[in-house]
């Protein structure tokens, strides 16, 4: 009896231990994090950049895999199926979450149902840039060229039902404009065609865009915000130029909806002391027109609720309709 009673206590113990042991060994082994898009833009570059201090708070390598294509379904899919213990997140825009949602009747996985909200990296600027040889020097020539020649002027976006997607359609459907989207699997691949003139136009990060602009390969022609840009203070907004309608854009990382909570405060933790660093986000941030947003996990989730209620409105307001 007393051997049975001692077993039984000890098999108990053992139970209320292994949460505690889990968070201990958490991370035993290297730690991917899928980025959604390729290389290039700022999706990618923020991720590698919080992959070097990350690894060294962890005490484990901290690796970045791009997973790119169709508006981040391949890569949200990987992230969404794997297991569900820490060792793969996600890095993605507010496309992925927010925007596919409500597009798409199927996909492959569901922010609500599969993925747990691990941190907000911020709030993106972003600008309206032309390639340099556009016969247009403004945002509004531009629609006038548009109208006047009727499928010239092209617009590159990151893929169907993207941001850039939707302001194609939404400047066609509410500033009669004749613009021809043509989607890239990403921001490299469609700022590059932008560049090199193979399209006309596109919506980039600001941070993004401005060593391009400083080259002259680009011109800027609006800020898609509520307020100037301190990068690109000459540069006037969409609500200046009398077209109102800005969409956030934003990053974050995402683990799976069943990963364990201690470890998702961990990584929420560590990934917070990291982009409230002063020295990171003058690095990384700043040059990117990255705003920091308040990132508990908590605030996070709320983020994307409120993110997730305008999505729709701002889609019927573009008229986008995919399958």
């Amino acid at each position: 009896m007393l051997r049975t009673t001692l077993t039984f206590c000890a098999a108990a113990l053992a139970a209320l231990a292994a949460p505690l042991a889990h968070a201990q060994a958490y991370p035993s082994k290297p730690v991917r994090v899928i980025v959604t898009f390729p290389p290039g833009g700022a999706t990618d570059t923020i991720a590698r950049a919080l992959s070097q201090p990350l690894t060294q708070a962890l005490g484990q390598q901290v690796v970045v895999e791009n997973r790119p294509g169709a508006n981040a379904i391949i890569g949200m899919e990987a992230c969404a199926k794997a297991a569900p213990d820490g060792y793969t997140l996600c890095l993605t825009n507010n496309d992925a979450i927010t925007f596919n949602p409500a597009l798409f009747a199927k996909l492959p996985y569901d922010p609500e149902r599969d993925l747990y909200p691990i941190a907000n990296v911020g709030v993106i600027e972003q600008v309206i840039v032309a390639n340099a040889g556009l016969p247009a020097g403004s945002f509004k020539e531009m629609l006038e060229l548009s109208r006047r020649n009727p499928g010239t002027v092209t617009w590159s976006s990151f893929g169907p039902g993207s941001m850039g997607h939707l302001y194609v359609d939404w400047l066609n459907n509410n500033a009669r404009a004749k613009i021809v989207h043509v989607p890239y699997k990403g921001a490299g691949p469609a700022m590059n065609a932008v560049a090199a003139g193979e399209v006309g136009v596109s919506l980039f990060a600001v941070g993004a865009a401005l060593p391009l602009v400083k080259a002259g390969k680009l011109k800027p022609l609006a800020i898609v915000a509520s307020k100037r840009s301190t990068h690109m203070p000459d540069v006037p907004t969409l609500d200046e130029l009398g077209y109102p309608f800005v969409v956030r854009a934003w990053l974050g990382v995402f683990a799976q909806k069943a990963v364990p909570d201690d470890v998702a405060r961990r990584l929420n933790a560590e990934i917070g002391k990291i982009l409230g660093d002063p020295a990171f986000r003058e690095k990384w941030l700043a040059v990117q027109a990255i705003d920091a947003a308040p990132n508990s996990l908590e605030q996070f989730a709320a983020f994307i609720r409120e993110d997730q209620k305008v999505a729709l409105t701002n889609l019927r307001a573009a008229g986008i309709h995919l399958d």
